[in-house]
């Protein structure tokens, strides 16, 4: 009778470990957008003087070049870049737009806007 109850005891605690196994790592991941795009809060997390390094960690991809305008003695270096945004409630996605100025070797934010999705 003994060996019954703990052979009991023991397959019940087994079983338990392998549903809490198995539903565990399934939880533990976060969801990932199938093609890359910016989330508001990231999107809040830069502002004007951040390096374009910053924008590409926080964003987690480069964008598409709108524009680039080579810099002279008299005009820094500029350029435009785009950016995905995630889909609203409809499944529309918007673009968020960031301009950059190249100055002491180093390509800045000056100016960013966005149209987010609906």
């Amino acid at each position: 009778m003994t060996r019954t109850i703990t052979a009991t005891i023991v397959a019940a605690v087994l079983a338990l470990g392998a549903v809490i196994g198995i539903a565990a790592p399934a939880s533990a991941a976060p969801a990932r957008h199938a093609k890359p795009c910016v989330t508001k809060p990231e999107y809040r997390k830069l502002h004007r003087g951040d390096s374009i390094a910053k924008v590409r960690r926080v964003f987690r991809f480069a964008g598409r070049q709108t524009y680039a305008i080579s810099g002279d003695q008299y005009s820094p270096a500029m350029q435009g870049r785009d950016y995905r945004t995630c889909a609203g409630h409809y499944g529309i996605t918007g673009t968020a737009s960031v301009d950059f100025t190249k100055r002491h070797g180093v390509w800045r934010i000056t100016d960013k806007s966005v149209g987010w999705g609906f």
